[in-house]
C-alpha cells in the first residue's frame, strides 16, 4: 500500500495507523482489543456516509463532470450520476443498518 501512495502525509497515516494496529494486538488486553475493534468498525460504518455526501459537492455547478466514481458510472451505463449517487446512498445506509444491527446484538450471524 505504501507504494500507491503519492504524497508524505498518506504514508505516515498509513505507518501510524499500521503501528497503532500493531500494539493494540500486541500488548492491548482482550478488552481493549475488543473496544478498538468496535470502534473501528463503527468509524467505518459511519464514515461511508461522509463520502457519499460529498459527492454533491464534488460536481461543480454548470461545469464539467468530475472524476468521481459516479460521473465515470455516468459516462458507462448512461444512468445519470445523481442516480447512482442514490444507489451509494442505499447500500452505505443498508450496510449501516446491518453492521450496526450486528454490533449492537439485534442482529445474529449464521443459523
Amino acid at each position: 500500500m505504501l507504494l500507491q501512495i503519492g504524497n508524505v502525509f498518506g504514508a505516515v497515516v498509513v505507518i501510524a495507523t499500521g503501528g497503532l494496529l500493531f500494539l493494540v494486538i500486541r500488548y492491548g488486553s482482550r478488552d481493549v482489543q475488543t473496544l478498538f475493534a468496535y470502534t473501528w468498525t463503527w468509524f467505518l460504518l459511519v464514515g461511508g456516509f461522509r463520502h457519499v455526501l460529498e459527492f454533491r459537492r464534488i460536481r461543480p455547478r454548470g461545469g464539467k463532470d468530475s472524476d468521481s466514481d459516479a460521473a465515470v458510472l455516468r459516462k458507462m451505463t448512461f444512468l445519470p450520476a445523481p442516480l447512482w449517487v442514490g444507489f451509494f446512498w442505499i447500500a452505505t445506509f443498508a450496510a449501516l443498518l446491518y453492521g450496526g444491527g450486528i454490533l449492537l446484538g439485534m442482529l445474529k450471524l449464521g443459523r
